[in-house]
């Protein structure tokens, strides 16, 4: 598990991202079929006022520009993504996530 990341933004007010699981500590999951690249995968929460802000399209837009597939639904204190992909779109999602929540 890693460590919150904890931003000061004032988009979406995200209070901490907290990345709860990642397939890259254990090693890139195998892919079956040849000549496709290894795919790995994130559950992240999001805490903060991020629901009724229109988070879940921006999450599930950035997904999809990225080439990424998972979920995005609420939870108790925020947001729960699931999402896996190539590592390098895995941590362009998350980047944007930290650097450009959408606006209030």
């Amino acid at each position: 598990m890693h460590p919150p990341l904890s931003i000061g933004m004032q988009a979406a007010s995200i209070k901490s991202i907290l990345v709860l699981d990642s397939a890259s500590e254990l090693g890139p999951i195998a892919s079956y079929r040849t000549g496709v690249d290894a795919t790995d995968r994130r559950a992240i929460a999001i805490s903060g006022i991020v629901q009724g802000v229109g988070f879940r399209p921006y999450v599930y837009q950035l997904a999809s520009d990225l080439r990424l597939h998972g979920f995005v639904k609420n939870s108790a204190g925020g947001v729960l993504i699931e999402v896996e992909g190539e590592t390098l779109s895995l941590d362009s999602f998350l980047a944007a996530l930290t650097t450009r929540p959408p606006p209030l």
